[in-house]
């Protein structure tokens, strides 16, 4: 509502200048999903270890005092924790359902000019990578966006186009890209693991797992920061319950430096720290500025493309665009060189069902029609670093698509720069 309320406001400042919505353009990633194939054998593994001490945690619990409460309740939240099979693996969790759909309604609200047609396909393009989380993500935000055609079908029968998994540039380019992966490979070898606050984690799960040594509880401190994580985000949580107990074996300070090493990682692999992360995004900007020019030229009966994907098409997308970039490059190692209050916060730019929005507006001045586009990070708007309008939400959009000389004319040079030895 608060989001309702502050878009409101926003608007009718702007349209005292007489514009009006033409085209709506969403990138998003998945909802909330359940962990992957690799995470759930680290879980496994951990889950292992909690049913080989299984009768020294009963024990305990036997022997714990009365002023041992909180101790006796973790272990018996440890005790009843379960891990998902793999068959469920990277699958969309019923709140990732949720937020897709709570997203289409709050975006049909906003932009009700845009949604207040029926849904069709050749008025909504919809896409989505392969993968089951994102198409089924967009089902879900479909769902709130669109009343039912027919009372009896929840959901209005959609077409949601899919490049091969194998061959798609514009939205799983990460995957399709020889020389970003190689790179990638090469960060992950050299990559040192926060050894440091494994080590404080592994003293913590000491106090549950006394007759364990610390160095032998240290190799399950990355599996109890995943658990954490997914806790947090809502998924393997114990029955009837909503606390993410994991976490208790984490300080503040200790999450705080995992966050700091996952903003390192991410900002290695898919920001700023070399341009192939980001130009390899190319493609998906491409496809958006056609879109709009297509629709500035009415040539075609299209008014919004919404496409559903990664957190690792996101952040590129983000980056392409200048965002949330910092003065100083994002360190993990380098004590001297780290700063908490950084833009580079990839918990809070590409969180699960994050969201990137071009809204293009037709606005009548005199005796002709100027244009103008408008970015949404997160149902935020942002105003765009290249763009000379005194830090104003509102770009040219001549100015947006002259700045992405290779987007605009399509010669994104994708195979160059993926495949090119040099």
């Amino acid at each position: 509502e608060i989001v309702l309320k502050e878009f409101k406001e926003f608007q009718e400042k702007f349209e005292n200048k007489k514009c009006e919505i033409i085209r709506f353009e969403l990138l998003s990633r998945h909802g909330t999903r359940n962990p992957s194939k690799k995470d759930i054998k680290t879980l496994t593994k951990l889950y292992n270890f909690i049913e080989q001490h299984k009768q020294t945690l009963l024990f305990q619990l036997q022997t714990q005092t009365q002023k041992q409460t909180q101790i006796k309740n973790l272990i018996k939240k440890i005790l009843n924790w379960q891990v998902l099979n793999e068959i469920d693996a990277g699958q969309l969790h019923a709140l990732g359902q949720l937020e897709l759909f709570h997203f289409g309604q709050r975006t049909a609200k906003r932009f009700d000019t845009i949604f207040q047609h029926k849904y069709h396909s050749n008025i909504f393009g919809l896409q989505s990578t392969q993968s089951p989380r994102a198409a089924a993500s967009a089902q879900s935000f479909i769902m709130g966006a669109f009343k039912p055609i027919i009372e009896q079908l929840p959901l209005p029968p959609t077409f949601i186009t899919m490049n091969p998994k194998t061959n798609d540039t514009e939205l799983r380019f990460f995957e399709n890209c020889d020389n970003y992966a190689q790179r990638k490979i090469s960060i992950d070898k050299k990559k040192e693991e926060p050894i440091e606050i494994y080590k404080n984690i592994a003293q913590k799960v000491n106090q549950i797992f006394t007759q364990v040594k610390e160095e032998e509880l240290l190799n399950y401190s990355k599996a109890i920061w995943k658990a954490c994580m997914h806790q947090m985000a809502g998924v393997l949580l114990n029955q009837n319950e909503n606390e993410p107990f994991w976490c208790s074996f984490i300080t503040e300070n200790d999450i705080n430096e995992l966050e700091l090493y996952d903003d390192w990682y991410k900002y290695e692999t898919a920001g700023y720290a070399n341009s192939i992360n980001y130009k390899i995004a190319c493609n998906l900007v491409s496809d958006i500025i056609l879109g709009i020019n297509k629709t500035i030229t009415n040539s075609t009966k299209q008014i919004a493309k919404l496409r559903f994907a990664h957190a690792e098409t996101v952040i590129p997308l983000l980056t392409y665009l200048g965002l949330f970039k910092d003065e100083k490059s994002i360190s993990y190692f380098d004590k001297t060189n780290r700063f908490e209050k950084r833009l580079w916060k990839t918990s809070l730019i590409s969180p699960y069902a994050a969201n990137v929005v071009f809204v293009l507006y037709k606005c009548s001045n005199s005796n002709f029609f100027d244009y103008q586009i408008m970015i949404e990070v997160n149902e935020q708007p942002v105003p765009l670093p290249f763009c000379s309008t005194n830090n104003s939400y509102y770009c040219n959009v001549f100015q947006f698509i002259n700045y992405f000389t290779d987007a605009r004319d399509s010669n994104c040079q994708f195979n160059e720069i993926c495949y090119s030895t040099k």
